[in-house]
């Protein structure tokens, strides 16, 4: 394993775990690589393909080249999985910057060119923080393979042939967190065993961009003034916005900006709802919306702290199809607005002539549009009319380009009810109590109950004996105590979750296995105690069966139920911090440990015990003349009986601590902003 997992994340591990591949395409570590020298990731992958019994026929003894680019694995080094060492010879290859200085928002153009001659097969880039080394910025290529490693969206660039390239060229714009210095890093591919890495360009300068304003309209007295002093230019499926004032950069004050005055009249004269839940109270929402009623017209506004789009949904539910949103999208410093409409799980822009833009501005990653929207609209053949019915609003942030938006990102959030939003008020957003319930069960269930009772089962047969309760031994009782509460908080935690989403998840199994997981993990518990139930008697000659069939359900049940925890991390609806994975690796390590220090024990007890059988027959041989005794058995706990209770004592302790951290965790989802009102964090 130690070979495979320097370059890969936790999930990346467990994802290639579940499916039973090789993570192809890490590089490979010498196994004689020191202690020291092995990265915290590493360890952390280590420590995740230990806990699911990986075998070593499992992984391959060779790397395959990847002739459509480089893989997800390659981010963090720059590395191909081809074997041969890195040339540290002068590179043939340059990277070419169009400029040292560009502003948020702007796009700047990137060529990677070979001396005369020199070709290349493969190559992979990305822009870093000079400073940190943190990936950063956006990539445009619709020639190349788009990558996106760590936080952000397609922020690194492979090829996706593998032909020979005399040059390529891409584009590269920085987003809003992008700031100071920044390098781009290539590594390039010349043939299989000849490649350099980590080839640096000159810096370049990321400088903050000035806001780019549309003029505001005055302020409307009556639905009949609604007249705008500016000409609105319309194309399928977006409003832009023209004026007889040129549109001109200007650094916004408190007094000019439309953001100043975001909040000031929720539940007044606007109704407002804001992502995270309840943050209209604070002032502090990563994505808004707020709503006045006009006459047959309704003013809205669309903020959010991202630079790429905020999107607001009418809808008759709180899931994502059948749903009319209004998109405010920035690309290239510009500000759009754009209708579209959710078919299921996907979304298509629409014709737009119901939609018209009043004021919008993009500056230091937050993008805010103010426009118009007509109270009564037909979208894709479904009516909308604000003015008659209750919807829910669904609001989401994420990338975008001009042609559609991406994938949300971790801010969004529906309504809790259906709202009339001609009525100016503060709304709530879904209290995700469900949610949080089921993410509170399938942790105790699979953290604390299910360890706690399979370390039992498994090293304590030989303890308390002697001690019954209920004609039972107290292992078993133990054990057959944390399996049912096991078995109920999992089948509750399963209808939970098919209740909080109306049914099976919107989210594609292709991005998050945790749903099918889930369903396979809870179905190997609920069998459990069926099969047991069944079990024949101790002596029979087919118990074997029932116990391989035992142990081989309730261990894979515990291991995808873990596997299955560490994939909801990601899962936006859930809000868990990224920190949550080292409190898993953390708690998978511990719980490691403590198998190996009991199997140890057991050893040496077994051994102990075996001895001091054999002397005991002894004696008794010789005291009897050599006739034979009956047999005696002897009611005694198996050597290491107090040190096994200590062990037992402190790593139940030691569970119920991380359980509940893991479960406040969950509970208070999101856990910064929970820590920063109490002042803990800044």
């Amino acid at each position: 394993i130690a070979e495979y997992v320097d370059h890969v994340t936790p999930r990346q591990v467990l994802q290639c775990c579940v499916s039973r591949c090789a993570c192809h395409g890490v590089v490979p570590l010498s196994l004689s690589t020191s202690l020291s020298q092995r990265t915290p990731k590493m360890w952390k992958s280590l420590v995740l393909c230990a806990v699911l019994f990986l075998h070593p026929e499992s992984i391959p003894t060779a790397v395959n080249g990847y002739s459509m680019g480089a893989p997800n694995a390659a981010c963090d080094e720059m590395i191909p999985g081809h074997g041969a060492k890195p040339q540290d010879t002068p590179s043939p290859y340059t990277i070419e910057i169009e400029k040292e200085t560009v502003e948020i928002g702007e796009k700047i153009g990137i060529r990677l060119v070979g001396a005369p001659g020199t070709q290349f097969l493969g190559f992979l880039i990305q822009a870093r923080n000079a400073t940190t080394d943190r990936v950063t910025g956006m990539f445009s290529a619709n020639e190349y393979h788009l990558l996106t490693c760590g936080q952000g969206f397609n922020n690194a660039v492979t090829h996706r042939k593998g032909s020979p390239k005399s040059e390529v060229n891409l584009q590269w714009n920085p987003d809003a967190f992008t700031s100071g210095p920044v390098i781009f890093k290539a590594s390039f591919v010349q043939d299989y065993n000849v490649y350099w890495v980590r080839l640096m360009s000159r810096p370049i300068t990321v400088v903050k961009r000035s806001a780019v304003t549309s003029p505001p309209k005055p302020e409307e007295t009556s639905p009949k003034d609604l007249e705008l002093p500016q000409a609105v230019e319309t194309t399928p499926g977006v409003v832009t916005t023209t004026s007889k004032t040129p549109i001109l950069a200007s650094n916004a004050t408190a007094g000019t900006s439309p953001l100043s005055e975001l909040y000031s009249s929720c539940g007044v004269r606007k109704g407002c709802f804001g992502s995270p839940n309840k943050c209209t109270r604070q002032k502090n929402c990563d994505i808004l919306v707020t709503y006045k009623k006009l006459g047959n017209r309704y003013e809205m506004e669309l903020y959010g702290k991202t630079n790429g789009y905020v999107a607001a949904g009418l809808s008759t539910d709180i899931k994502m199809g059948t749903d009319a949103v209004m998109e405010c999208v920035q690309t290239d410093g510009k500000v759009k607005l754009f209708a579209s409409y959710n078919e299921g799980r996907s979304n298509k822009r629409i014709e737009n002539d119901y939609l018209e833009m009043l004021e919008s501005t993009y500056k230091d990653g937050e993008l805010y549009c103010k426009f118009l929207r007509n109270a009564k609209t037909v979208v894709e053949g479904e009516t909308f009319d604000m003015n008659l019915n209750q919807y829910y609003l669904l609001i989401a942030s994420g990338q975008a380009n001009d042609y559609k938006i991406g994938y949300h990102e971790s801010s969004k959030l529906s309504m809790g009810r259906p709202t009339a939003l001609g009525i100016a008020n503060e709304v709530a957003g879904n209290d995700n109590l469900l949610l949080r319930l089921h993410g509170a069960f399938m942790i105790a269930a699979w953290i604390g109950a299910s360890c706690c009772g399979m370390i039992i089962a498994r090293y304590y047969k030989q303890t308390w004996v002697g001690y019954r309760c209920c004609a039972k031994d107290m292992w078993f009782v133990w054990h057959r105590m944390f399996m049912v509460l096991t078995w109920s908080l999992t089948v509750a935690g399963f209808v939970l979750i098919f209740v909080h989403v109306s049914g099976w998840t919107q989210i594609p199994l292709t991005e998050n296995p945790h749903p099918i997981l889930g369903v396979v993990t809870t179905a190997l518990c609920f069998i459990q105690p069926f099969m047991a139930l069944m079990r024949c008697t101790p002596d029979h000659k087919k118990r074997y069966v029932f116990n391989w069939a035992h142990w081989i359900v309730g261990n894979s049940a515990q291991i995808l139920g873990i596997v299955t925890i560490f994939f909801a991390v990601e899962l936006s609806p859930a809000e868990l911090p990224q920190w949550m994975d080292w409190i898993l690796v953390a708690f998978v390590s511990f719980h490691g440990l403590m198998h190996l220090i009991l199997s140890i024990q057991m050893c040496w007890s077994d051994d102990r015990q075996r001895r001091r059988s054999n002397s005991f027959a002894l004696r008794e041989i010789s005291a009897s003349g050599g006739r034979p005794m009956p047999d005696i058995v002897e009611k005694k706990d198996a050597p290491g009986s107090g040190f096994r209770k200590f062990v037992l004592g402190a790593y139940l302790l030691i569970n119920w601590i991380f359980t509940a951290a893991l479960i406040a965790t969950v509970v208070l989802a999101p856990a910064e902003k929970y820590l920063q009102d109490l002042g803990i964090i800044g």
